[in-house]
């Protein structure tokens, strides 16, 4: 019976590697632990998927618990994370810090890097010694999830690391030799740069990402035509603009609407359709003949394949729509634009001032933006678990 120990943060972390999960779950005689970092467990609760934490594996000891209660004392509560899971991972991260730094090592990396400091890779030994999998499976998080991968290799168990994005900081980890047995990434510039990194060829594998799979869905098509038909699109030339905060210069995102409202007087058939990110709350201009508002109730992946051109600054949007072979168009100004470089990867066209971003628009809608070389959504789960059957 093949044991898989999955690890995993929140986010788009466990999003990442849920659909294999479920798909390994429904394996007669396969067996899945999932260890929920932190805001992960909820995540699994809420998709039926029994999971663990740190504070159920022998893991802790009176000086873990020491340290755990003192730094969740300074931690606001959180609904989504019981206490004494945040005491577990707390505390076995800071003694772990401890053994490798010293007291007043640890306490002068924890006080200038809070818990980036943190690498609990003795916890992970200890619990991936005791669940004893046949292979683990994690992604390119930093802190535990790379422990847990370092971890396994020190034991001797495959693993399988799975990238969800770029990989641009994790590089300093996921590029050495060594680190996962396979590592499965979302796209061919991804494989290349670990492959300059010191990677060989056969440790990398282009995947695409598990969580994108839905964007395969066979009637999303007929999906975007009902929304299209819903919304009284027809015979609107849709540009999709995807707003997300700047912290650095909060009204950024504002000139970048502005700019491309300006685009809609070169001709009368284009819709601006405006989809803020949860966390931009601001006065959206208001619809009328020219301009509409997208919310999360609305279907995004069928706003997305309706599209003819979408617009962000870094959001993921703006690689889910390069997924569906959308053109995509980039305003490279944003102090994020490092950490999510579209343009330099070639899945966007990148305007790096506003006035080039008419321009871009233009050549949007007139077909002169190339489709990236991305591999089609659908089939990344399969190939993820091709991985996995190959190890084991």
């Amino acid at each position: 019976m093949p044991h898989v120990l999955a690890v995993a943060y929140g986010g788009g972390h466990i999003n990442a590697l849920l659909p294999v999960i479920e798909r390994l779950r429904a394996r007669p005689g396969w067996r899945v632990t999932v260890l929920a970092l932190t805001t992960a467990a909820a995540t699994g609760v809420a998709r039926g998927i029994p999971v663990v934490g740190l504070r159920d594996l022998p893991v802790e000891d009176a000086d873990s618990r020491r340290h755990g209660q003192r730094l969740v004392e300074g931690l606001a509560a959180n609904p989504l994370v019981p206490e004494a899971e945040s005491i577990a991972y707390l505390g076995c991260s800071y003694r772990d810090l401890v053994t490798a730094e010293g007291e007043a090592g640890a306490a002068r990396r924890y006080a200038a890097e809070g818990r980036a400091a943190f690498l609990p890779r003795p916890t992970l030994v200890r619990a991936i010694t005791h669940l004893h999998p046949d292979l683990v499976l994690s992604t390119s998080a930093p802190r535990a999830e790379r422990a847990a991968l370092e971890a396994a290799g020190s034991l001797g168990v495959p693993s399988v690391c799975v990238v969800d994005l770029f990989a641009l900081s994790e590089e300093a980890w996921v590029g050495q030799v060594g680190f996962a047995t396979r590592v499965c990434v979302p796209m061919p510039g991804v494989r290349d740069r670990l492959l300059t990194v010191g990677r060989r060829p056969e440790e990398v594998v282009v995947t695409g990402n598990p969580v994108f799979d839905r964007l395969g869905d066979p009637d999303l098509r007929l999906r975007a035509e009902a929304l299209r038909q819903a919304r009284g699109w027809s015979g609107r030339r849709v540009i999709l603009w995807a707003s997300q905060p700047e912290s650095q210069d909060p009204q950024l995102p504002r000139r970048v609407e502005a700019a491309l409202l300006a685009t809609l007087a070169a001709d009368p058939t284009r819709l601006l359709v405006i989809r803020p990110h949860p966390n931009d709350q601001y006065d959206l201009p208001p619809e009328g003949p020219q301009v509409a508002h997208s919310t999360r109730a609305d279907d995004l992946a069928a706003t997305l394949a309706l599209a003819e051109v979408v617009v962000t600054m870094t959001s993921t949007v703006g690689l889910e729509a390069a997924l569906l072979g959308r053109p995509v168009v980039t305003f490279d100004g944003s102090a994020n634009t490092p950490f999510a470089p579209y343009s330099r990867m070639g899945i966007s066209r990148g305007a790096a001032t506003l006035d080039d971003l008419a321009p871009a628009v233009d050549d949007a809608l007139a077909g002169r933006i190339p489709a990236p070389n991305l591999p089609p959504p659908g089939g990344a789960t399969d190939a993820v678990l091709r991985v996995l059957d190959g190890l084991l």
